[in-house]
């Protein structure tokens, strides 16, 4: 028998170290629990941030000509779309439906599609319309919390008359047949005032959970010119409440 063969036999005879067995299978779990720890340490994806909202929105306005006296409210209800262009910055836009009333001393009212009636004189005029309100304006977020952002807002406004109508109250001149009566006028053609009107607004939005957002936000409109057949100065102030809520 040769050395290497002796060797080789003591070498096969050896069993092998239960201990180091043990060892090596605890190494094995170690590893794996720290690659189980490194994992759920790994940052999580952000989720991405919903940029586009949507929404419903009412409210109530007083409205009046060349600061006079204002006789009854109007309302406006419709949607808003938005678009959140940074944490603070966003743009919007909409489609109301809104109805104003307002009250004008003759004088102002400008009385060139219609005659008077003889020996008369437009005392005051009682009026109304009908539209289609759309807005595009800017919002900035001047100050963020937890659950409720304040911001102010400005933009333009288009006014798409649908119909005025209109209470005239005359005198008559003659100091023969002094009396007083009323003619109601309608515009069968009412005029449309594309980007007409600047809007200017301030409130807040106050987070509702998963629902959306709640914004209270009073805002005022005044024409950049006259509106309306008689071409009057119509401005018009009040608060309007809307739910939104991001899409996607």
């Amino acid at each position: 028998t040769t050395i290497s063969q002796i060797n080789d036999t003591a070498t096969t005879g050896i069993e092998e170290d239960p201990m180091r067995k043990t060892t090596s299978i605890s190494e094995d779990l170690n590893k794996d629990s720290i690659n189980t720890v490194n994992e759920s340490r790994k940052p999580a994806k952000p989720m991405k941030e919903k940029k586009f909202f949507l929404g419903i929105v009412a409210g109530l306005d007083a409205t009046n000509v060349n600061g006079q006296s204002i006789k009854d409210a109007g309302y406006h209800i419709g949607i808003v779309a938005g678009y959140q262009l940074s944490k603070r910055f966003s743009i919007e836009t909409g489609l109301l439906h809104s109805k104003k009333f307002y009250y004008t001393k003759g004088e102002y009212y400008n009385q060139k599609d219609y005659l008077l009636p003889p020996y008369t004189t437009l005392e005051d005029v009682d009026g109304y319309c009908q539209m289609f309100e759309v807005p595009i304006s800017i919002r900035y977020i001047f100050k963020k919390g937890k659950k409720t952002d304040w911001f102010i807002s400005g933009g333009l406004t288009s006014y798409l008359m649908k119909a005025e109508r209109y209470q005239m109250n005359y005198e008559s001149t003659s100091q023969w047949y002094p009396y007083n009566y009323s003619y109601q006028y309608s515009n069968p053609t009412p005029p449309q005032y594309w980007f007409g009107v600047l809007q200017f607004s301030a409130g807040f939005t106050r987070s509702i959970g998963k629902f959306g957002d709640l914004r209270v936000e009073p805002y005022f409109k005044t024409p950049l010119g006259r509106v309306g057949s008689g071409d009057l100065k119509i401005s018009s102030f009040g608060l309007q409440l809307a739910v939104t809520r991001k899409l996607f």
